[in-house]
């Protein structure tokens, strides 16, 4: 009797553990998206620009890119068209081993813009950032996890939330 008594008072207890792990699991499948000033937009994908050495520093680029916007290849460089909105992300690092994981100091960001394209014109939204949040990225295999949060100069919330792997592009090259 008493064995039965304290299986069932356990019972509530393994409910609840069940309903957290499923919580975990739906934030990992979270969609793609960028915001750029509280309004949010798909990411279609992420690209990786060929990272250039300058004065003995290793920068990285990557661009984000929103619904409507194509990335024209070409063996010099990728010409980006459409009518849609981007973010570029300029990392700027002692080495070139790759993109590094964990939380990515603010001394690392070299640059941050947001940008909108109006037939096949590209302007800059915003690239004055009130408050940052770490860059954070991890990655699994060829798969990328990349996360950060900024305030820009009018006070709204621009966010990049990516999962997947990314392209290679010679964007504004």
């Amino acid at each position: 009797m008493k064995k039965t008594l304290l299986l069932l008072a356990m019972l509530p207890f393994v409910f609840m553990a069940c309903e957290k792990e499923e919580k975990q699991d739906d934030t990992q499948n979270l969609p793609n998206e960028m915001i750029i000033r509280d309004t949010t937009y798909n990411l279609k994908g992420a690209y990786l620009n060929d990272l250039y050495t300058y004065r003995g520093k290793t920068y990285y680029d990557l661009w984000f890119i929103g619904d409507g916007i194509n990335l024209d290849n070409s063996s010099e460089y990728t010409k980006i068209t459409g009518n849609g909105k981007f973010f570029n992300l300029s990392l700027m690092l002692n080495d070139s081993t790759g993109i590094p994981t964990g939380n990515i100091a603010d001394s690392v960001v070299n640059h941050m813009a947001s940008y909108k394209m109006v037939n096949d014109d590209w302007q800059y939204i915003d690239d004055e950032w009130k408050s940052k949040s770490l860059v954070s990225v991890s990655k699994n295999g060829q798969t990328y996890n990349i996360n950060f949060e900024l305030t820009d100069s009018m006070n709204k919330k621009t966010s990049v939330r990516y999962k997947g792997q990314l392209g290679r592009s010679n964007i504004g090259r």
